[in-house]
């Protein structure tokens, strides 16, 4: 199954990056609470993604539409898998840093 689901999955990252495309990112964030048992780290990693390059749609979107503690603990995991080894190569890690925490506690 994740052979299939995980390259669809890192096109949702790529479009919603490229093209502010909200009701794409609303689908994939559907897809994660429908998916809540599964041990793929992928739509971890590409929540991590998205808000590395679309911090503020994703703070909007797990902040008022989607109030689910389970998606702040999958966003700080994956933006952890996104980050691990690279803070240096993320120009604004620190301020993205500072944003998830407040979103998450």
């Amino acid at each position: 199954m994740d052979t299939k689901l995980n390259p669809a999955i890192l096109k949702v990252e790529k479009l919603t990056c490229e093209n502010d495309d909200v009701e794409l990112f609303d689908n994939f964030i559907e897809m994660i609470l429908k998916t809540k048992g599964s041990a793929n780290e992928t739509p971890a990693d590409v929540l991590g993604g998205v808000f590395i390059c679309k911090p503020k749609l994703v703070e909007n979107r797990l902040t008022e539409k989607y109030k689910d503690q389970f998606l702040l603990n999958i966003l700080e995991f994956g933006f952890g898998n996104r980050t691990y080894d690279k803070k240096g190569e993320i120009e604004n890690y620190a301020e993205l840093e500072k944003r998830l925490n407040r979103i998450i506690k």
